[in-house]
């Protein structure tokens, strides 16, 4: 039992890591994108690229992250 367990446990870790990394290239592919990208959840941006900024008219994120999708 303990060693499945500790099997169980490398996996976990393995898995994390990898979507850890999975998270980190896509961050890196949404924000060098040279399409306007923007990310929402319940109705609010929780993320937006420099292009979508550009496009949009915002010069930080900081302006519209948060914010709903309908303003």
């Amino acid at each position: 039992l303990e060693v499945e367990l500790k099997a169980q446990l490398k996996e976990h870790e393995y898995i994390k890591e990898m979507l850890l990394k999975n998270d980190a290239l896509s961050k890196l592919l949404i924000k060098n994108s040279p399409d306007a990208i923007i990310i929402h959840a319940d109705n609010k941006i929780s993320y937006i690229n420099n292009n979508a900024l550009a496009l949009l008219g915002f010069t930080s994120t900081e302006e519209i992250e948060g914010k709903s999708i309908y303003d």
